[in-house]
């Protein structure tokens, strides 16, 4: 496997885990819903997911249900590992299981583990030998230009994204003090009225 071959398919299987999870949700709330952490059609959680199981487990793991258990801890662990790191970051939650049964912090959940495990069996054994097949058609000097043209995009993005995140986490925080600072005050003048 190429280096630049499992940057093409990090990419692809982003986009495809946004489409995937925006059309859930836009039918689970009945209205057009733009998932993702980014602005857009990316995903990379379901990108760097779909590259590990690839390099880890791609002509090497055969039997379905060693790949399905293997994908359900590394997914798993994976899927929580990232959301600790972007709470901890941006000071916000990107996705919350804790209305689902058997969730750990709402970080991670049964269904949604068993969800990437079985993507990752169906993409090892019927998708991705036809992503391998399509991607190696394509003339090394047109997926390098696809490939620089995609890091543009996804960067600036990016860019974009975290300076919004940061914007509105400051004002946030500015609005939270503020009100803390009113009612703080109004408990005062309260207690201040009843002596």
């Amino acid at each position: 496997m190429r280096l630049s071959d499992l940057y093409l398919w990090f990419l692809l299987y982003s986009v495809v885990g946004w489409v995937y999870e925006s059309m859930l949700f836009t039918v689970y709330y009945r209205r057009p819903v733009n998932r993702g952490f980014l602005t857009g059609p990316f995903i990379p959680l379901y990108g760097s997911g779909g590259v590990m199981v690839i390099a880890l487990f791609y002509g090497r793991i055969t039997n379905p249900a060693a790949i399905f258990l293997l994908a359900l801890v590394l997914t798993t662990a994976l899927e929580y590992i990232t959301a600790v790191i972007m709470e901890n970051l941006f000071q916000a939650k990107w996705w919350d299981y804790s209305m689902f049964p058997l969730n750990y912090k709402g970080r991670i959940g049964v269904i949604s583990s068993l969800v990437f495990a079985t993507m990752a069996l169906l993409t090892l054994r019927y998708v991705h030998p036809q992503v391998e097949r399509l991607t190696n058609l394509i003339p090394p000097r047109h997926k390098y230009l696809i490939l620089m043209l995609a890091t543009v995009a996804l960067l600036v993005d990016l860019s974009i994204t975290i300076r919004h995140v940061f914007i509105l986490n400051g004002r946030l925080r500015e609005i939270q003090g503020a009100l803390n600072s009113f009612l703080t005050t109004k408990k005062r003048q309260a207690g201040a009225l009843r002596k």
